[in-house]
């Protein structure tokens, strides 16, 4: 992460604009793996009001190595005042053949604006599973249809949380 030389008031905006922030919908589901996910729009839509109320704005550019297939993404986020913090989110790009390229780049460049939005102003828009998608693991086995932020597929109503068949299960379902 780099800054401006002060961050004193762009810190404190942050914190009043984090205070302001709404709980982050998962309007998205990923149907490969039944799972309901914050999309960049959700997270926007999150966030916008509280950072232009406390003079907020963010600016996210992207660079592009073909050589090395790596997307850099470099999230900034800049106060009124002229301070300024950024950080950069670098992810691989690989596509199967030329037609797949710009499909692959503006996936990738999705992704990364999410999760750099995300990080940059310190909010978790999707469900913490431990660690477990990085390791290559599966989530937790389920018993009556899912865990928080996981589509409930078991054919009836979570006896947990009671999400109905098709829905996302509630943020503290331990079913």
């Amino acid at each position: 992460m780099q800054t401006s030389e002060q961050i004193n008031e762009l810190a404190a905006a942050l914190s009043q604009a984090q205070g302001e922030f709404t709980c982050v919908p998962r309007s998205g589901v990923n149907e490969h793996i039944h799972r309901a996910y914050a999309t960049l729009a959700d997270v926007w839509d999150s966030v916008r009001a509280p950072l232009a109320k406390n003079g907020l704005s963010v600016v996210q550019t992207p660079e592009f190595s073909d050589n090395a297939g790596v997307l850099a993404l470099t999230t900034r986020l800049l106060h009124a005042s002229g301070q300024w913090m950024e950080g950069t989110f670098c992810l691989p790009v690989k596509a199967a053949d030329k037609q797949q390229d710009l499909h692959a780049y503006m996936s990738a460049l999705t992704y990364a604006r999410r999760g750099g939005l995300s990080a940059i102003l310190g909010i978790a828009p999707d469900a913490d599973d431990d660690g477990n998608a990085a390791a290559g693991k599966r989530a937790a086995a389920r018993s009556g249809g899912g865990l928080p932020g996981m589509i409930n597929d078991s054919g009836s109503a979570c006896p947990v949380c009671h999400a109905p068949a098709g829905k996302t299960h509630a943020t503290n379902c331990k079913g």
